[in-house]
């Protein structure tokens, strides 16, 4: 069975508001050189590196995989 692909992402301010974007629109917003720490990621599956936004694996996924 095919996982659904993830098209939207998660990111909250500094005031508390919650923004749902698509994948691309997210990392475009946090490495932005004006967001400057106001807007962060909310979904805990994902994180930023160097090469862009990407989903966390977990136990569970490498399980699945191999």
């Amino acid at each position: 069975m095919a996982k659904a692909k993830i098209t939207n992402v998660t990111l909250k301010t500094t005031e508390g508001k919650t923004l749902v974007v698509t994948y691309e629109h997210a990392e475009k917003i946090l490495r932005s050189k004006n967001n400057k720490g106001i807007i962060k990621l909310d979904d805990s599956n994902f994180e930023l590196t160097e090469n862009g936004l990407r989903k966390r694996t977990t136990k569970k996924d490498t399980k699945e995989s191999n």
